[in-house]
């Protein structure tokens, strides 16, 4: 017998990914004015990659990766037998929180570190295709290169009556189910929920790890959920924020507003040109006035690194955050949310050549990289801070359905929601053609099944001092935020209002009702079709109402979050796999480079689920070893764009076993002594090597290792 819903899957995953991979290319971007279409960057050659912590170990959150998973000790049946287990036996917090029952100061904590995400996982927001292979990807491609690894940072604030937890993490999005998860988790380890207090914005890389959703629909641009990884990764958010709530310190708060367009470009050519590139710029100071955060939301496809790169990145938004805090002269971590990025890719630069070691997407992201921090920095030095701060926020769940979004079966004939409405019309650019017509748009639908639909999603309100906060669900385009930041000053009286997209949960693309119409890709990734976007919106501003005006009866359609049960037949209890060789070079540093050229270093190190091999630069300086530092006082290593880290594997390779053995892992790090893109790290000329530590699997044991390449020198230019 044919199995209908196995072939409608199949067929559904192959249009997912010609979908995506024409949605998200940005072939298909609106040049902006002063940028012709000839002048964008050609991005067909391969990315190169990198990753690690910095060296200010106090803002890192300890992660045992051997620490075993009560989740996976349980069993097939562990989510409800866990269930069973919390309500028998309550679990005392290992930090105990306080609740807030009298006015406090503002004070300000931080902490962050890179996603534990293995190299070999699958990216997301692309589609399964052709490609390497890893015991940690499913259905998709896996990674064997990672640069600017996807990270998170979480920025804990109290001010008033109430505590506000802001995570910036580098994902394509997030879902309602992990910052549910989070909520629980935390209150497990504090005693509070602070469900209310949690705003999560994903920066929609889609280069950062899937495989975090046990949504059978989200799967075709995710990979196959693993339990095992999402437990680590809430657990790893869950540790951010103690560590953030930790560091609390007395502090100061000021922001302003920048227009720029610089960084990127319109894309949705079906609409008229609407770039509105309003980039909100936080700042956090100690109580003497010293910077110890910074957070903007601007509105950007964080997508110049492609599905055929197999490279695990932050990318744009990366770019963006690292050449900021280069510019500092102290480490000051820096928040990218993206706004109303719904309709806008990252912006061209002209043809500009790679250095060797270097691809044209690198110069492309690290020049916008740029580009922001060129607006950033004189605006934030001029930013005045007060420590006279109050925090508060609220959050809801609010259904998603045709009843409570108002359709009739004859304006919306798809009961569970559907996608790639019109995907096979043509959608004529604005001002040269009619678009398809409502019926053609409406009946040309991809209908969800009823275990595929999305039945909720999630939304926020908040206020720090006298900006207010709004975060709004997946996708939204220009209109759409441009609307809702209007309607927050009139509800709240505050001028100034920061949008924060792809925020709480993913739910697609939101347009206004008038503009889905007009078809398109945009408008075809609404799940819940013409009225999702104003849906979400007058939900928004319902709980906006109410939180700023608490005597308003609280006007939404609520829903129940429930936990999902972890599907069972999708488990996979990894254990790192021993290192057959450790310590021991497969390819040295060569001894003498000219200034341009590129070093590269090969070494057998561990499996990479222990995490990505740290490499720093050192240099020989007053007859010692010292490393190499950046403007910010951070060492070059390997946890910013600078060092590319590659993996291959060998006796056996993946290619020939993904059966749990013993096998050589053989990491390899590319440093380019030259960048055509300007940067705040010293020039690379002089007497130098590399140094390496990780972790690795002998025997049965995790171990620590540390490899040293041979000194190299570089000459100068001439």
């Amino acid at each position: 017998m044919i199995d209908r819903k196995a072939v409608v899957w199949r067929a559904a995953a192959l249009f997912f990914l010609l979908f995506l991979a024409w949605g998200c290319s940005d072939d298909q971007e609106r040049p902006a004015t002063d940028v012709s279409q000839d002048d964008l960057v050609d991005d067909l050659e391969p990315d190169i990659a990198d990753q690690d912590l910095t060296e200010e170990q106090d803002l890192l959150p300890e992660f045992d990766s051997e620490q075993s998973d009560p989740i996976d000790d349980l069993g097939t049946d562990a989510p409800d037998a866990l269930e069973d287990l919390v309500e028998e036996i309550p679990v005392p917090p290992d930090f105990p929180l306080d609740p807030i029952l009298e006015p406090v100061a503002f004070r300000v904590g931080v902490a962050f570190g890179p996603l534990p995400a293995p190299l070999g996982i699958g990216t997301s927001g692309y589609g399964p295709s052709p490609g390497p292979i890893s015991p940690f990807a499913d259905r998709f491609p896996a990674t064997n290169r990672i640069v600017m690894h996807p990270e998170a940072k979480v920025l804990a604030l109290e001010g008033g009556m109430n505590r506000l937890l802001l995570f910036n993490v580098d994902l394509v999005g997030i879902s309602a189910e992990a910052r549910h998860s989070l909520i629980q988790r935390l209150e497990e380890r504090t005693g509070l929920n602070l469900a209310d207090s949690i705003f999560i914005g994903a920066t929609h890389t889609h280069g950062g790890p899937g495989r975090l959703t046990t949504h059978p629909a989200y799967a075709l641009a995710q990979d196959r959920f693993w339990p095992q990884y999402y437990d680590r990764f809430i657990e790893f958010l869950a540790d951010l924020a103690i560590t953030a709530l930790s560091n609390l310190e007395a502090g100061r708060f000021g922001y302003t507003f920048l227009e720029s367009n610089a960084l990127g470009n319109d894309r949705r050519c079906q609409t008229p040109q609407m770039m509105t590139g309003t980039l909100a710029l936080l700042r956090f100071d100690d109580a003497d006035g010293v910077p110890i955060a910074a957070a903007l939301s601007y509105p950007v496809h964080s997508t110049v690194v492609d599905m055929t790169d197999f490279t695990l990145t932050a990318d744009v938004a990366g770019a963006i955050k690292h050449k900021i805090q280069e510019r500092f002269d102290h480490l000051v971590p820096v928040l990218f949310f993206d706004s109303w990025g719904g309709d806008v890719s990252p912006a061209g630069i002209g043809e500009v050549e790679p250095t060797e070691g270097t691809t044209r997407k690198q110069v492309r992201y690290e020049t916008l990289g740029n580009l922001a921090a060129d607006l950033v920095m004189p605006a934030f030095e001029l930013i005045e801070t007060s420590n006279e701060i109050e925090v508060s926020s609220l959050t809801a769940d609010i259904e998603l359905s045709m009843e409570a979004i108002g359709y009739t079966y004859e304006e919306w004939p798809h009961i569970y929601g559907a996608v790639y409405c019109g995907m096979n019309l043509d959608a004529a650019c604005w001002g040269e053609g009619d678009p398809p017509s409502p019926s053609d748009l409406i009946y040309t639908c991809f209908p969800l099944f009823e275990e595929w639909t999305v039945n909720l999603t999630s939304i926020g309100v908040g206020r720090i001092g006298d900006l207010a906060l709004a975060a709004f669900p997946g996708e939204p385009c220009t209109q759409i935020g441009l609307q809702i930041v209007e309607e927050i000053r009139q509800i709240s009286e505050l001028e100034d209002v920061m949008f924060i997209g792809y925020a709480q949960d993913y739910c697609g693309y939101s347009e206004t009702y008038d503009y889905w119409w007009l078809g398109g890709y945009e408008a075809s990734g609404a799940i819940w079709g013409p009225r999702q976007g104003e849906y979400i919106s007058a939900e928004l501003l319902a709980l906006a109402e109410h939180f700023f005006h608490p005597t308003t009866p609280l006007s939404l359609h609520q829903a129940e979050f429930t936990r999902p049960i972890l599907p069972s037949d999708s488990r996979l209890d990894y254990q790192p796999e021993p290192s057959l060789s450790l310590e021991t070079v497969v390819q040295e540093v060569e001894q003498t480079l000219q200034w341009g050229q590129a070093v590269t270093f090969t070494f057998l190190g561990g499996d990479p689920w222990l995490g990505v091999p740290r490499v720093e630069l050192e240099t020989y300086s007053s007859e010692e070893w010292l490393p190499v530092l950046r403007h910010n006082g951070t060492i070059l290593a390997s946890d910013a764009y600078e060092i590319e880290m590659r993996l291959d594997t060998a006796n056996p390779s993946y290619n020939q076993s993904l059966d749990h053995t013993a096998r050589e892992f053989r990491w390899t790090a590319i440093l380019p002594t030259s960048r055509n893109v300007p940067s705040t790290t010293p020039p690379l000329v002089g007497l130098f090597r590399l140094k390496v530590t990780g972790q690795a699997v002998v025997g049965d044991e995790v171990t620590d290792y540390e490899v040293y390449s041979d000194e190299f020198e570089v000459t100068s230019e001439e």
